[in-house]
């Protein structure tokens, strides 16, 4: 038969965790935990334990525990799983597998997201970075096309010099004609103020 019951205790071991329960009736009982393969998490004392009979006199097993603290958020067909603050119980970083293919992992500190379209982005509350579905990089708001093409809405700074066609922006000059007294003379301007 099954039960719900208080967690009072976790016990860690090796290879089988334990929790001692609170059946109900004055009853307390230490259980095994048997979870899915590759998942490796620890019960809290806010949870509820349920757990089963099996066939030994008086031995229980946990096969799942409920958080009674945060809600489920998860949609149809998605898969959430997250970690939490040992002693608030309150999540710290989780990870959102999206009924649609879209992958989000978060923390209190960054976002990263691998979007279905075959997009993908890395955000935290001081920038961004971004990769389309087409294949261009957004870096906080500077864009790199896919042929290396770079457009940016702000000022762009170099420590040294830029050089565009074969001309350098730091040491070009131009040619001007300048009339002095009616005859017109070839002279080059100095190299731009540094």
């Amino acid at each position: 038969m099954g039960r719900i019951g208080k967690i009072l205790e976790y016990l860690r071991g090796e290879f089988f965790d334990q929790v001692k329960i609170d059946i109900g009736g004055g009853n307390n009982s230490t259980a095994q935990i048997f979870t899915p393969v590759g998942d490796d998490s620890q019960p809290l004392l806010t949870d509820l334990a349920i757990s089963i009979s099996v066939p030994q006199s008086g031995r229980r097993i946990v096969v799942a525990w409920v958080d009674q603290k945060n809600p489920n958020i998860s949609e149809p067909g998605a898969r959430r799983s997250y970690s939490r603050d040992p002693d608030s119980g309150d999540i710290v970083a989780e990870i959102i597998l999206g009924n649609d293919g879209t992958i989000t992992m978060k923390n209190e500190k960054v976002t990263q997201t691998i979007a279905a379209d075959g997009s993908a982005s890395l955000t935290n509350k001081d920038g961004s970075f971004a990769m389309e579905a087409g294949g261009n990089v957004v870096i906080n708001g500077v864009t790199i096309d896919t042929d290396g093409n770079i457009d940016s809405p702000a000022t762009v700074t170099a420590a040294t010099d830029v050089v565009g066609g074969g001309v350098s922006l730091k040491d070009h000059t131009h040619d001007y004609i300048d009339s002095v007294d009616g005859s017109p003379t070839t002279k080059t301007t100095d190299a731009p103020n540094a």
